[in-house]
């Protein structure tokens, strides 16, 4: 019987990759991962992202066990990290499963990264494992709930109407738009008769779209929602300059809000007691600001997104439309988006039955 091994997998001594290209360390794939990442224009906060979870977590499991080299992964080892990763990292004690859904998405696209460049198997990142998160409370707990919505909303159009915050919540809840969208919209952009917002990438000056050229779109606005942008041009609008000499749509005093600015923004209108109600935190002190960052009913803008993505579905947009849209294809949204119960999206299927 073998005995237990301390590195599993097992080093061997080769200058070049059994798949054709030159044998890599983790740490030089992973640094060449970020360069690829970089030269394809990939928006610097996923850069960051990719780099911590790499860094932080893969690379230090991969030193644990005694992996080298790119090539000495294998979709058992891919699954032991799943697993690991899961409740036996630091930093935290149990992995939600939404979260470690994404952990694997990076680890499956730096695979993917690695088959491309010849130091792994061709199709080793097909094996690396998922994660179920369908029909999943947690995952359920961590998007906006729609029905939070109406409330939020009626409180800003009679309190704090045509304010930044209200205008930001507004676009992002109508419009599906990320945080660097509404950063990128020039006053420009806004065509008040025509009722649409032009999303455009502008890296050169400061405002780099999630995906690039490819994330540029036109975004039709009802008219209730460009009356509210109206009134925030006219009323609430600092009258400022970017650094680089443009003209923002969504403004502070010094110019063009950071994304934090706006991140904050969203934090603060989706903290309960901001419009009067209680939350579910028996420590939130509800005269202090900050407790809206720390409570557990606090949503981020993605979380309002993902709320905004699965109102259009069960509101019957067709999900090619929700894509366009929300500015990313369908089989994304369907599987970190839309969270609907099996029988809901048997039902949403139902009302074509019909026309067959």
């Amino acid at each position: 019987m073998w005995g237990h091994l301390e590195a599993p997998y097992v080093t061997m001594s080769r200058t070049s990759s059994k798949f054709g290209g030159e044998r890599s360390k983790v740490d030089a794939a992973i640094d060449k991962h970020l360069e690829d990442m970089r030269s394809e224009g990939r928006q610097e906060s996923t850069i960051t992202s990719h780099r911590s979870r790499l860094r932080n977590y893969f690379a230090e499991w991969c030193e644990k066990e005694g992996i080298v080299y790119v090539d000495e992964l294998d979709a058992n080892a891919l699954t032991d990290y799943r697993n690991w990763r899961r409740v036996n990292s630091p930093r935290v004690e149990v992995l939600a499963p939404s979260s470690l859904d994404g952990q694997m998405d990076t680890i499956k696209a730096f695979i993917g990264t690695c088959a491309q460049r010849g130091f792994c198997g061709p199709r080793l990142h097909e094996l690396v494992p998922t994660v179920d998160t369908e029909d999943c409370d947690e995952v359920r707990s961590e998007f906006l709930s729609v029905e939070r919505v109406p409330d939020i909303l009626d409180y800003l159009r009679n309190y704090h109407r045509a304010s930044r915050q209200h205008v930001v919540f507004e676009l992002m809840w109508h419009t599906m738009i990320r945080i660097s969208g509404v950063r990128a919209l020039d006053l420009s952009h806004y065509d008040s008769d025509e009722g649409f917002v032009e999303v455009v990438n502008q890296p050169e000056t400061g405002t780099r779209l999630k995906n690039g050229d490819s994330s540029e779109r036109f975004i039709g606005l009802s008219t209730d929602i460009c009356g509210v942008i109206d009134e925030y041009i006219d009323v609430g609008r600092e009258n400022v300059a970017d650094e680089f000499g443009r003209d923002p749509l969504i403004t502070t005093e010094y110019g063009r809000p950071a994304s934090s600015t706006i991140r904050q923004d969203v934090y603060q209108v989706t903290y309960p007691p901001f419009i009067g109600q209680d939350c579910s935190c028996p420590s939130c002190d509800t005269h202090d600001r900050n407790s809206a960052f720390r409570c557990n009913d606090t949503r981020s803008p993605h979380m309002v997104r993902k709320a905004s993505v699965i109102h259009h579905r069960d509101a019957g947009w067709d999900p090619l439309m929700v894509a366009d849209r929300a500015d990313a294809s369908w089989d994304v949204l369907s599987k970190h988006y839309d969270l609907a119960t099996k029988k809901e999206k048997m039902l949403r299927r139902k009302d074509n039955i019909d026309d067959l």
